[in-house]
């Protein structure tokens, strides 16, 4: 009878993918086998002077930075991103996630981290939102990695407004000072992956990564879903 129910409301209320809105077809979830087959990953883990590295160069040493798709405006990656964030897709982040490791593992990379750490929000936007889109992502790349995943290393002690349409200088003042380490012993030389949902001027995920060089963290890599 559920079955029979759940096959109605697919007929009335079709799934559709959130990258092109196209009709889901049999075992295709959130997106579609074609949007997947369009959405090329960046490879930037395979170059040190890549685009996202160097944002940081000067501000705080990162090992290995990489992201998984560029972001283009009004592209599908753009779609993505915001139906993660405003949308209710909760199991799209660790969807993302658990592809994005299987593809580092091809490329021979999933013995380089002992542990993923999201960017944490902030308590009342995470009671808002209701999950942390950041801590999906990870929680994947964790799984497929085979590695530990932490996400009550870092806690976020101040509510800020948002980086959106800020310049790069506001958004570095609108993070500063705003992180802590929960557990200092427990970064102490761990080879740290920090993981975040779009990197665009890198304001927020410098202020995490030195923190966490500053508690003798081995090294700091960093890995988002996207590039802006």
């Amino acid at each position: 009878m559920t079955s029979l129910l759940d096959n109605l409301i697919d007929v009335i209320y079709p799934a559709c993918c959130i990258a092109c809105d196209s009709i889901l077809v049999s075992q295709e979830k959130l997106i579609c086998t074609g949007c997947i087959v369009e959405l090329t990953p960046t490879d930037f883990h395979k170059y040190e002077n890549n685009p996202v590295a160097r944002k940081f160069y000067g501000k705080v040493k990162i090992e290995k930075a990489m992201a998984y798709f560029p972001f283009v405006k009004k592209g599908k990656v753009q779609k993505i991103l915001h139906n993660l964030k405003y949308r209710d897709e909760e199991s799209l982040s660790e969807m993302l996630g658990l592809w994005y490791g299987r593809y580092l593992i091809s490329e021979n990379l999933n013995t380089q981290f002992d542990v993923i750490i999201p960017i944490p929000l902030h308590p009342k936007k995470l009671l808002k939102r209701g999950y942390n889109q950041s801590d999906g992502f990870a929680k994947g790349l964790a799984k497929s990695l085979n590695t530990d995943w932490k996400s009550d290393i870092i806690c976020r002690n101040k509510e800020t407004s948002t980086q959106t349409k800020k310049t790069r200088i506001q958004r570095w003042y609108n993070v500063k000072g705003i992180f802590s380490i929960t557990n200092k012993e427990y970064v102490r030389d761990k080879k740290i992956l920090l993981v975040d949902d779009v990197v665009t001027t890198g304001a927020t995920i410098e202020s995490c990564a030195n923190i966490l060089l500053a508690e003798n963290a081995k090294s700091v890599s960093i890995a988002t879903i996207a590039y802006a």
